[in-house]
């Protein structure tokens, strides 16, 4: 079961490697997270992901601290847990071993969401663990779509063209067009675009695309009270039983049973 703390770190630490998956979501404050081959600036609002046996510690300089949330996960969990995307994504971590991104201020979810898991092990009320993991998989998803930032082919001569490609999926992943139409747009062939892109991300342009749409889709469910067909629609599917089986395939529930885990729990408090 995955256990997550929330705490305050101020001294460095000696290297270090866990058996589990390390989700670090640093709250606020300033430091380094050093891995073998990379250093990671620990900033606000920053999730980072740390494969299983990778090796790393803290470095803090004077003065320096932050807050984090720390939630591990087992290999059980994530058969129990995740979807079998999700699932192949972070036995994959091996190379480069983990993976990060940001969410801005202008970002807000799902951040937000992040204090929805509760610290202590994973043995909580049952509707708690399915929240904590239906942020847990959102999170997941964030990382999954910025995984090209760390798998950079740095000999490419379209490297920055592909950037740009990746950061304005991001932006607008709702309707970006066909591959011609992305292709026609920053300048390349369809072959160059589909090689290129594949080599800089490990993934196809379509799929990085629907990692992009489902992320949208889930914070959408989670925040707003709009329904199924809604979040799909603004998410850019136009087949509601597409979106029900990609969704699924990635989060591991349907999007209706994802959208009730959350006001399930806000009505209880209510």
């Amino acid at each position: 079961m995955f256990w997550s703390v929330t705490t305050t770190l101020s001294d460095s630490s000696e290297w270090h490697s866990h058996d589990v998956f390390e989700l670090i979501l640093c709250r606020s404050g300033s430091g380094l997270l050093i891995l073998d081959q990379e250093n990671i600036e620990l900033v606000s609002r920053r999730a980072i992901l740390i494969a299983s046996k990778a090796r790393h510690k803290f470095v803090f300089r004077k003065n320096e601290t932050a807050d984090f949330k720390f939630v591990c996960f087992t290999p059980t969990d994530i058969a129990t847990h995740l979807s079998a995307a999700q699932s192949s994504f972070l036995y994959n971590l091996n190379k480069p071993e983990y993976s990060f991104t940001d969410f801005p201020e202008q970002t807000s979810l799902p951040w937000e969401l992040v204090e929805m898991i509760p610290d202590g092990l994973g043995d909580q009320d049952p509707g708690e663990v399915h929240i904590a993991w239906a942020v847990i998989g959102l999170l997941l998803a964030s990382c999954m779509g910025n995984k090209r930032d760390l798998e950079m082919a740095s000999g490419s001569n379209h490297l920055n063209t592909i950037r740009k490609i990746c950061e304005w999926l991001d932006k607008e992943p709702e309707d970006p067009g066909d591959l011609n139409e992305i292709a026609l747009r920053f300048g390349l062939s369809r072959s160059l675009l589909t090689r290129e892109f594949r080599s800089y991300t490990n993934t196809s342009i379509v799929e990085y695309i629907n990692i992009r749409r489902l992320q949208k889709a889930g914070i959408i469910l989670s925040s707003t009270g709009e329904g199924v067909a809604e979040a799909a629609f603004q998410s850019g599917f136009s087949s509601l039983p597409n979106f029900y089986r990609q969704f699924k395939r990635m989060y591991g529930v349907s999007p209706s049973e994802f959208r009730n885990q959350f006001f399930e729990k806000v009505e209880q408090e209510a």
